[in-house]
């Protein structure tokens, strides 16, 4: 793995974003519980402040299912459509969310105006999964969480009206985790051509935005004792928004026994494994603490074609 030091910011757009808006600080001084009730307090304040201005809920509604996960517990995904949707139309391409947070933050309402959004602007369905979060549940049940959304997802789409061959999986920053490890669990699936398995081969595409894609302690700047100091990890120590503090607090609640844990690690895969990976989305930052292995990963699955 290298380091991309060309693409640092900051950009010029996010400058002037600065100079207007107030960017949320991580203050390492609260709980993970106070971090998580002040970061999803601010999130659904202003997911519903978007969607008041947008007037999105006139053209989109919702509706909230039971998911049933593999220990028998019940979480939320909340499914966005459009209203004007008529009863004989095709089955709706759906894609598939996972909201970012670091596995502590976010929950059903801080999403809202980015799946109206997502559904408004593609005309498509969108189920956001609410997995469940740290610190309450450790790893895996995170990723544990996101493959059973996934199977839910498939198994019930014909009686909502969506189009199971026809999924795209998405998130953002530990969203992308999740998004991998789906996409990766059922690419082997498929290169194993499991015959009791009816879902591989149904996700089309993949959308990984700011993602956090490698446990900090099998990152090549935190195992190295002299890291290349143009690794993002170290030039973005202090970044806004997600700070090394930050991920380190994210990271010690998720409680993984194995760093190299592949769930946790799928840019580290090997390239047999990574081949039939679908299309694929990267979006990375210049000053983010996780650039390096968005573009890492990137790179990695271009080579593949």
């Amino acid at each position: 793995m290298q380091a991309y030091p060309e693409y640092q910011g900051p950009n010029p757009e996010w400058e002037q974003l600065c100079r207007t808006t107030e960017i949320p600080r991580f203050n390492p001084d609260l709980t993970p519980l106070e971090i998580r009730y002040a970061a999803n307090t601010r999130r659904a304040k202003a997911a519903q402040t978007n969607l008041h201005l947008s007037g999105l809920r006139e053209k989109i509604t919702h509706q909230d299912h039971a998911i049933t996960t593999r220990d028998s517990q019940n979480i939320i995904g909340r499914l966005y459509f459009p209203k004007s949707q008529p009863s004989s139309a095709s089955p709706l391409p759906v894609y598939l969310y996972f909201h970012g947070g670091g596995h502590l933050n976010g929950n059903i309402e801080s999403e809202d105006a980015t799946c109206y959004g997502i559904v408004a602007n593609t005309n498509i369905a969108v189920l956001h999964v609410n997995y469940r979060h740290t610190p309450e549940f450790t790893h895996p049940t995170q990723v544990n969480d996101a493959v059973d959304g996934f199977e839910w997802l498939v198994s019930n789409a014909e009686r909502l009206g969506l189009d199971n061959t026809k999924i795209v999986v998405g998130g953002f920053s530990a969203g992308a985790m999740l998004t991998a490890w789906v996409v990766y669990h059922q690419v082997q699936r498929t290169r194993r051509a499991d015959p009791t398995s009816s879902l591989a081969g149904r996700i089309k595409g993949q959308v990984l935005g700011t993602p956090w894609l490698i446990h900090p302690d099998n990152h090549p700047a935190y195992k190295s004792s002299t890291p290349d100091p143009n690794f993002s990890y170290i030039q973005n120590i202090d970044a806004p928004v997600l700070p090394w503090a930050a991920l380190k607090l994210f990271t010690e609640c998720l409680k993984a026994e194995d760093p190299t844990d592949r769930s946790l690690n799928v840019p580290f895969a090997s390239d047999e494994e990574l081949r039939g990976t679908p299309k694929s989305s990267v979006i990375a930052a210049g000053m983010d603490i996780l650039r390096d292995e968005a573009l890492y990963f990137a790179k990695r699955l271009q080579d593949l074609g």
